[in-house]
């Protein structure tokens, strides 16, 4: 027994080895025998600090949650029966419904990259009124070459398919276009089969007589010529045998200038006659003095256009201001006339006083 005794201290001494071993590998076995211990008591320390805080984490969430469910506990009074506590409301207390389809998060066709949203809905914008479309009609100016001076002519005007009237020159508005064959090409509001058209006659030296206004309404449809408009103007007197003129057409649609049209007429003092083949003698008579005391042509009143702000050649003015002179060579006497989609009195004409 005694033996059996020392043979097991023997192996114990041997399993830990001791400092005051006097060899250099014993000292060695002991230095990485207390390494080797001191990780070990560093890796208990570390679990047992991270089952402490696991387990206060826990502790929290637990107090967390029984303080949220107690918020909503009512308690009833001795002679009142208990009230069952209020419901939350389904749409908060539900978990969100998942987007539709097109809000929806997708990803790459290929599998790779992130989640990325997918683009708004693309819906169109309620039409404030639909896209315009092209109109294109000659301005026709009916009205004789010939006018003499105190007799009533009658001036039609319409927007016609056919060139009815070569003569007449276009000009078109911003907005508008002027056709290679002379025809003016307007935006027009699409949905409609027909649109009101304002018609402003400009005629200086002749005077209305039919007892309306210089400024009439007609009505331009999708297919067809549009409505004729008239005037009946007589032309006052001159005191020179002829003098050129102009009628000068400006087309409105909804108080927004689309373009114009102009026509020269003569202006005659008299009919004319058919002359005889002058004489000799009346020829001779001719002397380069009286030659030289021969009145000029008249010279054609000078037009012009004012733009304000800097606006572009493309700018659609949103106030058209026009004056007419009696007399364009005289700037006496005349009336302005306004147009503006922005103004009920749109087309109204005031009388400019020469004074």
């Amino acid at each position: 027994m005694a033996k059996s005794r020392r043979r097991r201290t023997s192996r114990r001494a041997q399993a830990i080895p001791t400092h005051g071993g006097n060899s250099a590998e014993e000292a060695a076995q002991y230095e990485k025998y207390k390494r080797q211990e001191d990780r070990r008591r560093q890796a208990e320390e570390q679990a047992r600090q991270e089952y402490e805080q696991q387990r206060k984490y826990q502790e929290d969430a637990a107090k967390a949650a029984a303080a949220q469910n107690n918020l909503g506990d009512t308690y009833p009074k001795e002679d009142e029966a208990a009230e069952p506590a209020p419901q939350p409301d389904a749409q908060s207390s539900a978990e969100p419904s998942p987007p539709p389809f097109d809000q929806a998060e997708i990803t790459l066709g290929d599998g790779g990259g992130s989640p990325r949203p997918a683009p708004a809905p693309t819906t169109a914008p309620a039409p404030s009124g639909a896209a315009d479309i092209e109109v294109v009609r000659h301005p026709t100016i009916d009205a004789p070459d010939q006018i003499v001076a105190g007799e009533t002519v009658t001036v039609s005007i319409a927007l016609t398919e056919e060139q009815l009237t070569p003569e007449v020159k276009v000009k078109a508005a911003p907005g508008s276009s002027v056709t290679e064959d002379g025809a003016l090409a307007m935006a027009m509001p699409a949905g409609a089969e027909q649109w009101p058209i304002d018609i402003d006659l400009f005629a200086s030296g002749f005077d209305l007589t039919d007892g309306g206004k210089w400024s009439r309404q007609t009505t331009l449809y999708r297919q067809g010529d549009s409505d004729f408009v008239r005037f009946d103007v007589k032309a006052r007197p001159i005191a020179k045998d002829s003098k050129p003129a102009q009628f000068i057409v400006r087309i409105y649609s909804a108080g927004q200038f689309l373009g114009s049209a102009s026509r020269s007429v003569t202006v005659r003092r008299t009919a004319p006659v058919e002359a005889a083949a002058p004489s000799a003698t009346a020829e001779r008579s001719a002397t380069p003095a009286m030659l030289m005391l021969a009145p000029a042509p008249p010279q054609p009143a000078v037009t012009g256009d004012i733009t304000l702000g800097g606006a572009g050649s493309d700018d659609v003015p949103g106030l058209d201001v026009t004056i007419l002179y009696d007399d364009p060579s005289g700037l006496g006497s005349g009336q302005i006339i306004i147009h503006s989609p922005h103004l009920a009195g749109s087309g109204d004409r005031y009388v400019l006083d020469a004074a």
